[in-house]
């Protein structure tokens, strides 16, 4: 994963030879977004600097990329994955003009961006079954029933996107999340519960790395039996900010316990959100064993960053838990070839 990120950021410097970094969007670890209305007066029309990124890349690093063209961001993106990706040149052009050839042609609806597979599920409850019959369907329905999706939605369907690289939106809500695929299914309970203390213990690290407490936090629970349920997600408030991770470990342990029936448990997501930075706080009363876990975890964050993340961990890591196969991994996966 290391030498993935490093090759990554050796692409993204290619790409800022043909653009500045205000019209650069890294969207995913392997995918960017590109504008390239102002680098036209300098090396030519979009599909030029598209083939002369893929000859650089290749030339270079040894790589092939692949380019979709667009007249917005959104179209670029559906040229990319649902024809550049598949077949030689690699480089796919979507115009606004081709929309009712390109664009309503998609299929499955899932194979849309944006459409996840439970708007797959509402669309077709309301007999739509492709992306030519979603750009016909009556906006206001479609915002009456799935509300500002429903909308935004009815607009991509006929290659509408507004968006400009170089306005970057600030994100209304931070969050910090961990989510883990398991190498087995999980059944012993007290296992389970040691795996998400763990992430539990990651995410209030990182909390408290940037002086920050959360008023809420997500559970997800994934199932690998899904005959009997896919698995369940809960919202829980906190009692107050809070960023402990014994504290935030018991609610989470509670909301499991409540809901958990033996069933195989295959993944966990686990996320803080409503974010606020950490300030003068007012102490209640009787808070001294809320005090006494903030102590702990400043012991042990200060351990772990002076002496490496295996220095200190709970005794129950070692039967069950995932916490020392995973400490050296890179973004969840192994840092290094073995």
């Amino acid at each position: 994963m290391a030498l993935y990120i490093n090759v990554n950021q050796a692409i993204q410097n290619i790409f800022r030879r043909f653009v500045s970094d205000e019209d650069l969007h890294v969207y995913s670890i392997d995918e960017s977004i590109l504008d390239v209305t102002a680098s036209q007066n300098l090396f030519g029309p979009a599909e030029a600097i598209a083939e002369a990124i893929l000859k650089t890349v290749k030339d270079e690093l040894g790589l092939i990329v692949t380019i979709g063209i667009g007249d917005n961001p959104l179209l670029a993106k559906l040229a990319l994955d649902n024809e550049a990706k598949k077949r030689p040149p690699w480089i796919a052009k979507w115009t606004y003009e081709m929309v009712p050839q390109t664009v309503w042609k998609i299929q499955p609806l899932t194979a849309f961006w944006g459409i996840s597979r439970g708007y797959d599920k509402k669309l077709k409850q309301m007999g739509i079954y492709t992306i030519e019959a979603l750009a016909h369907a009556n906006p206001v329905w479609l915002q009456k029933t799935l509300g500002v999706m429903g909308l935004q939605l009815y607009y991509h369907a006929w290659g509408l996107d507004a968006s400009i690289i170089r306005q970057k939106e600030q994100s209304k809500s931070k969050s910090y999340s961990k989510n883990q695929i398991l190498m087995r299914d999980y059944y012993v309970q007290a296992e389970i519960l040691m795996i998400i203390k763990e992430m539990v213990g990651d995410v209030c690290a990182r909390l408290r790395k940037h002086q920050e407490k959360c008023r809420e936090v997500h559970l997800g629970i994934g199932y690998s039996d899904r005959e009997l349920q896919l698995g369940f997600s809960a919202r829980i408030k906190l009692v107050r900010l809070e960023n402990s991770t014994d504290i935030i470990s018991e609610a989470a342990r509670q909301e499991f316990c409540k809901r958990w029936q033996g069933e195989p448990v295959r993944s966990v997501n686990f996320t803080a959100g409503k974010i606020v930075s950490q300030g003068l706080e007012q102490l209640e009363l009787f808070s001294d064993g809320e005090e006494k876990n903030h102590a702990i975890d400043r012991v042990v964050d200060d351990f772990r960053k002076r002496f490496g993340k295996k220095t200190i961990f709970y005794a129950g890591s070692m039967a069950g838990g995932t916490f020392l196969e995973r400490v050296d991994y890179v973004g969840g996966h192994k840092g290094k070839s073995e």
